[in-house]
Order: structure tokens, then sequence, then C-alpha cells
């Protein structure tokens, strides 16, 4: 399915509507630089803020304080990589205290104090089949995952989608109740990338490959967006791993030979074409 995105961001207004936050407080992340990216000239803010503002709502419900929230993520902002959004993390709070994971790493940007899985670290006891005695309180529960839930929003984003209405939030709901939803992570990779958010966009290809490694139009559509990032080698890698997923995706290895062309490499482009011609014998 193909569909034309004329969605350029999100207004104020409209964040305060549907997250449930006033126009202030939208207003005091801005001023904080709290967003991935300065606002457009008519004050759009991108898909990106609206998952920044809300988790940090869910903090705020969590019973801290707007002030305290917005302070943590300061610092959060200089933990992280200047090219890596606040959005692409998760933020919870465990005990009292905001808890940032990333990866297999987790840590309090409040104190910088790394939090450690206590659940990694039995498993780690090689052959001890004792457990590690508990420290304080008991490690978080693993999040329900709800695969009906999950399924009826997917399918009324995919509705959205065809009434050309914004879809973008029930493709994250749909991820809310199931993160491993994969056509979710496709569908608003996709998304994302016609709205020329390409980070946003390569997250959710990337997650959609955790999932399924060998999905060949994951591993395609990630190729494209790192293209238009403007990281080639990677971009050919991807490529690659999509011919290797579906040996008959054409566009896959006329992508790849250009790319390889263009970076003087031609052994590697005789390499694909070849493999290419191969599938007409």
């Amino acid at each position: 399915m193909t569909v034309q995105s004329s969605i350029r961001g999100y207004s104020e207004r409209d964040i305060s509507g549907m997250l449930g936050v006033s126009v202030r407080q939208i207003r005091s992340f801005a001023e904080d630089g709290l967003f991935s990216s300065a606002p457009t000239d008519d004050g759009l803010l991108s898909f990106e803020d609206v998952v920044l503002l809300r988790a940090a709502k869910e903090l705020v419900d969590s019973h801290l304080s707007p002030r305290r929230v917005r302070l943590a993520l300061r610092k959060l902002r200089s933990q992280l990589p200047e090219d890596k959004p606040l959005s692409s993390v998760r933020l919870c709070v465990e005990r009292g205290e905001i808890v940032v994971s990333d990866g297999g790493e987790s840590w309090e940007p409040e104190s910088g104090q790394v939090v450690l899985d206590l659940r990694s670290l039995e498993e780690a006891v090689d052959g001890d089949e004792r457990s590690i005695p508990e420290v304080g309180a008991s490690a978080p529960e693993p999040p329900v995952v709800d695969e009906g839930a999950a399924q009826e929003w997917y399918e009324q984003g995919c509705d959205l989608e065809e009434s050309g209405v914004e879809a973008r939030e029930a493709y994250l709901r749909a991820l809310d109740a199931d993160p491993s939803h994969l056509d979710s992570h496709l569908n608003l990779g996709r998304l994302l990338h016609e709205a020329h958010d390409f980070r946003g966009a390569e997250s959710h290809y990337r997650s959609a490959l955790e999932i399924c490694p060998k999905d060949p139009t994951a591993a395609f559509n990630l190729g494209v967006v790192l293209e238009d990032i403007g990281l080639r080698s990677a971009a050919i890698e991807a490529y690659e791993r999509a011919i290797d997923a579906e040996p008959s995706q054409v566009d896959a290895y006329h992508n790849a030979v250009r790319l390889y062309e263009e970076s003087g490499d031609k052994a590697s482009a005789v390499r694909v074409l070849k493999r290419l011609r191969g599938l007409n014998r």
C-alpha cells in the first residue's frame, strides 16, 4: 500500500489535545532545547517530539513534578550523543527514581548511577542454581504484551492511512501493546520516512530486523533511508541483506550496484550484477 503523506508536523494545540498537556508545558520543553529539532517556520513539531512529550507525561503521572522531569531530561540530553534524540530511549520510574534504558544499559540520569539488572546477573552465574539475594525492591516485571490490542491498533492505523487521516499514533499504540509487532514497525517507519524523519524511520526498521532478521522489506527500506541520510556503506550492507533474504528483490540489486559504482568499487558492482543476471537463467 502506497500512501502520500501531507503531514508536516504537529501544532502545539494539536499535541495539547492529543496528550492532555498544556501549551505552556510544551513551550517549556522547547525553551529547554529538549526537542529533536527546531520547530518549522509555522511552529510545527515533529513526531519524535510528540513521543518525548508523551513519555514525559507518563513520568509526571507517576507523581514526579514537571520541573524535575525537565531537569532530568536536560541532564539526559548531555549524556546522549548529539545525534541521538531523547525519544529513542525508554524512560520509566523505579522506586521514585527516573531510569533510562537504552539497549542493554540502564542508568539514572539525575545521578548518572548505573542500574543493574539483577535477572541478567542471575543468568550469568555459570551452573549456580542459587538465586542472588534480593536487594531492595524486586526487579520490575516484564511488560505485559497484548497481541489482540496491538493487532486492533495496527488495523486501525491501516484504515486511517487509506482515509488520509494520521495513522502514526495508532501504530505507536500498537507497539505499546506489543513492541514486537513487526508490521507496525514497518508501517510506522515508512510514514516517518515519508515525513522526512529519517532517524525515526531508521530506528523502526532496525527494530523490525531485530524481530525478524531476514525480513526483506525491513532490510530494503532501511537501505533506502540510510542512503537518504548519506550513510552509503551502511545502505549497501542493508541492500545486500535484503538480497540475501529475498534473492528476487531486483530493486535491491540495482541500488547496491549503483552505490558500489558511485563509491568506485567496480569489483563489488560486477559481483552483484552477476548474481542478478543469474536470476534470469
